[in-house]
């Protein structure tokens, strides 16, 4: 998984974009509030999440638990 724990910053309200290409289906788990789980199929997904509100959001490969990165929202 890439990119592996990085911190990328971000802005409230605007779309913050995956591209995911995985073996299986799955998910990613994002620590916002309210908390996200977008979903991905096997092969190549492309995921958008919005955050609401400033702060540093975690996400994660929801199987695993794998930080893939950390969201410097402002």
């Amino acid at each position: 998984m890439t990119p592996k724990g990085d911190r990328i910053d971000a802005k409230v309200g605007e779309p913050v974009t995956f591209i995911v290409q995985s073996d299986r289906a799955g998910g990613l788990h994002v620590h916002s509030s309210p908390e996200q789980t977008p979903e991905f199929v096997k092969g190549m997904s492309i995921l958008e999440v919005v955050i609401d509100r400033p702060g540093l959001v975690e996400v994660e490969e929801h199987e695993s638990g794998a930080l893939i990165v950390q969201l410097e929202v402002r």
